[in-house]
């Protein structure tokens, strides 16, 4: 399964692109500590592929939490065991009573380049 190489607790959304067929491409500045300040770093692209529940996806995102919280988390969901093409990663958004657990067939994860 692939890893999720940031913790992304509190960070903060850049994009959100939905599409062009069953994908969500979350761009997200994860929060990182340097002692005991924290500040967000460089972009880090997140791609869902093959979402099963896509309709729920795009009706969460329709609500545009993105633009009013920052992420709670992002993480694989502890409740449906995920292997390889059949992928359960759970979402929730920090200050407002949102989440879901999104289905996917693949997750990759890019650093986004700076030059």
């Amino acid at each position: 399964m692939p890893e999720l190489p940031h913790d992304f607790n509190h960070a903060t959304f850049e994009g959100v692109v939905l599409g062009p067929r069953r994908e969500l491409t979350l761009k997200l500045n994860p929060l990182v500590w340097v002692g005991h300040r924290g500040h967000h770093a460089s972009a880090v692209t997140v791609r869902f592929g093959g979402i099963v529940n896509f309709a729920e996806v795009e009706a969460l995102f329709a609500l545009n939490y993105q633009e009013q919280s920052e992420l709670g988390w992002l993480r694989y969901d502890a409740m449906q065991a995920s292997k390889p093409s059949d992928l359960y990663l759970r979402l929730e958004f920090e200050r407002v009573e949102a989440h879901i657990v999104i289905h996917c067939r693949s997750l990759t994860v890019t650093e986004t380049d700076t030059g």
